[in-house]
């Protein structure tokens, strides 16, 4: 996220925000993890 555009964000929106990017993340470690297992079941 560009830094100009987090000075903007409220301090009470950026605790969302960065909840929302952890979650985000788990979720494409969680797809890619998955993916790795079934491409090595093969």
């Amino acid at each position: 996220m560009p830094y100009s555009l987090q000075v903007s964000v409220p301090a009470s929106h950026r605790r969302l925000i960065f909840v929302f990017n952890v979650a985000a993340a788990s979720v494409i470690l969680i797809v890619f993890l998955r993916d790795l297992l079934m491409w090595k079941a093969v």
